[in-house]
C-alpha cells in the first residue's frame, strides 16, 4: 500500500503516494530528458520556456512572442518548431499528471487518478517521435504493479489498456468523424475537431451498389504542434452503417 502521507482514504486504506513516486516520476524524468536533449542548443534555457510556456496557452502571451523570447536562432526549419510544439506539450502534460488530488484516491480506478494516467498517456504520445525509448510500455509495466484494492480487472495497466488506450484521439479520428459527420448533416465545411483544423478540397459524392459515397481530400493542421498533413477521405454509408 501507499506510505502515509497525512490524507485517508474510503475504508480506512491509505492513498497512492507512493504508486504516484515509483510510475509518473520515472516518467516525469524520462520525459524532461529527451526534452532538454532535443531542446539543447534550440532554446535558450529549457526549463525557463518550460515554464514559461503556461502563458501561451492559457492566452496571455501570443505564441509568435514566446518563440521569439525563447530561441536561439529565428526562423527554424518546420521540422524543428513541430519538435518544439510537441515537446513543449509533452512537458505540459508531464506536470498535469501531478495537478489535483489524483493521487489521494483511495484506489487507482478513481477517476482523478485515470484522468492522471491519461494525462501520462499524451505526454507519451508527444514525446514518442523523438526517442527510440519505447515510453509506453515501460509506463504500462510500471501500472501494472500499481494493484487495486478492487481486484484485479481495475490494476493500472489494466486502466491504461482498457480505459484510456482505446479512447486516444489522434488525426486518423478527427478524419474519420468529420467524414461521418459531413455525411449525416450533408455539409463538408472548415471545421475543428480533437484540436485538428480540417478543410476539404473538392468534395465528390456518388452511388454505388454499396450505398451512398463521398470522396474527398481534406488538409489537416495540429494546433498545438503545427504539424499538417494532407488525407483522401473516402465514405460509404448504406442505412445507418458508415464505413471510411
Amino acid at each position: 500500500m501507499a506510505e502515509d502521507t497525512g490524507a485517508q482514504g474510503a475504508h480506512g486504506v491509505r492513498p497512492l503516494a507512493r504508486e504516484r513516486t515509483v510510475r509518473t516520476d520515472e516518467l516525469r524524468d524520462h520525459l524532461w530528458a529527451i526534452f532538454d536533449l532535443k531542446t539543447s542548443g534550440l532554446l535558450q534555457n529549457p526549463e525557463s520556456a518550460r515554464h514559461d510556456y503556461y502563458s501561451v496557452f492559457a492566452g496571455k502571451q501570443p505564441a509568435e512572442e514566446f518563440w521569439i523570447k525563447h530561441l536561439v536562432k529565428k526562423n527554424p526549419s518546420t521540422a524543428t518548431m513541430e519538435m518544439l510544439q510537441s515537446l513543449m506539450e509533452s512537458q505540459r502534460f508531464s506536470q498535469l499528471m501531478f495537478t489535483s488530488c489524483g493521487w489521494f484516491f483511495s484506489d487507482i480506478s478513481g477517476i482523478e487518478t485515470v484522468q492522471i494516467i491519461k494525462y501520462a498517456n499524451i505526454a507519451i504520445r508527444f514525446a514518442k517521435p523523438y526517442t527510440n525509448l519505447d515510453l509506453e510500455t515501460v509506463f504500462i509495466k510500471k501500472l501494472g504493479e500499481a494493484h487495486s484494492n478492487i481486484g484485479t480487472n481495475y490494476d493500472g495497466d489494466i486502466i491504461y489498456n482498457k480505459w484510456i488506450k482505446p479512447h486516444e484521439l489522434g488525426e486518423n479520428n478527427a478524419v474519420n468523424q468529420y467524414l461521418i459527420e459531413g455525411a449525416l448533416f450533408q455539409a463538408f465545411n472548415e471545421r475543428t475537431l480533437f484540436l485538428y483544423d480540417l478543410n476539404p478540397r473538392d468534395v465528390v459524392h456518388f452511388e454505388t451498389s454499396k450505398g451512398q459515397c463521398w470522396l474527398t481530400s481534406i488538409d489537416t493542421h495540429h494546433q498545438p504542434t503545427g504539424r499538417r498533413g494532407t488525407y483522401v477521405g473516402l465514405l460509404i454509408r448504406q442505412d445507418d452503417d458508415f464505413q471510411t
